[in-house]
């Protein structure tokens, strides 16, 4: 059976793992290798090599390399590297490199890079570089970078860059940038600028910018702008500005701006302000016609 033994010192430490027990760290600087056990407290300083294992409390600080496996309580920081394994608690602060993988609670803070995989929970804050994959739930933060992977639950807020893909429920807040991808349900709100992707389902709310497109189903409201193309579907609400292409079906809702260009199948509504071109397919189409003008309206 293994013995818990108090080490102040590097040589008092090899002496601990040498005899296969584990080793207390209290106050002390240690270098951890060898599938080595460790358990950290009150300000200790551990470097873990070769599948060693280090429990650290209280504002310990732990770099992990080699499939190390760290559980971080206590506000201590965790650098993790080489396929390590980190399980932050407690105000933790983790940076995870190569392919890490991070389950962040109680408000611990997460830079994730190099395919590194994270789950935070219970308000915790991502930021995810390198293809990182990302679950958030509990009101997390997420910032996404470089083709990440975020899945937001619980009224998460993700920011999302560089071509990252996002599923957001549970009126998640998303603002997605550079092309990336964002599927959103569950009164989900997102905000979408440069080229970016949008599924909206289930009562969400967008707002596009910079030709975005936009998927609108299950009477999600969408805002769109600047040549954005939205199709809508389900009841959905589409106000389109700034030369926007709308293709409307099931019952929804457009209202038109600004030279926008709408086709209109089944029994929909639109309004009109500004010129812009209109096609519609079937004749129970509402137009209401608020002073602006239309131009090339065909049956």
């Amino acid at each position: 059976m293994q013995k818990r033994v108090k080490v102040s010192s590097q040589k008092e430490f090899d002496a601990v793992v040498a005899a296969g027990d584990i080793a207390i760290c209290i106050n002390c600087s240690v270098e951890a290798r060898g599938n080595s056990s460790v358990e950290a407290y009150g300000n200790s300083s551990v470097e873990a090599y070769g599948n060693s294992r280090v429990v650290a409390w209280e504002n310990s600080r732990v770099e992990a390399r080699e499939n190390s496996r760290v559980e971080a309580r206590g506000n201590s920081s965790v650098e993790a590297w080489g396929n390590s394994s980190v399980e932050a608690r407690g105000n933790s602060s983790v940076e995870a490199y190569g392919n890490s993988s991070v389950e962040a609670y109680e408000n611990s803070s997460v830079e994730a890079y190099g395919n590194s995989r994270v789950v935070a929970w219970e308000n915790s804050s991502v930021e995810a570089r390198g293809n990182s994959s990302v679950e958030a739930y509990g009101n997390s933060s997420v910032e996404a970078w470089g083709n990440s992977s975020v899945e937001a639950r619980g009224n998460s807020s993700v920011e999302a860059y560089g071509n990252s893909s996002v599923e957001a429920y549970e009126n998640s807040s998303v603002e997605a940038w550079g092309n990336s991808s964002v599927e959103a349900w569950g009164n989900s709100s997102v905000e979408a600028w440069g080229n970016s992707s949008v599924e909206a389902r289930g009562n969400s709310s967008v707002e596009a910018y910079e030709n975005s497109s936009v998927e609108a189903r299950g009477n999600s409201s969408v805002e769109a702008y600047g040549n954005s193309s939205v199709e809508a579907y389900g009841n959905s609400s589409v106000e389109a500005w700034g030369n926007s292409s709308v293709e409307a079906r099931g019952n929804s809702r457009v209202v038109a701006w600004e030279n926008s260009f709408v086709r209109l199948f089944f029994g929909l509504k639109i309004q009109i302000f500004g010129a812009f071109v209109m096609r519609y397919k079937s004749s129970k189409c509402v137009i209401e016609n608020d002073g602006g003008t239309i131009v090339d309206a065909k049956e």
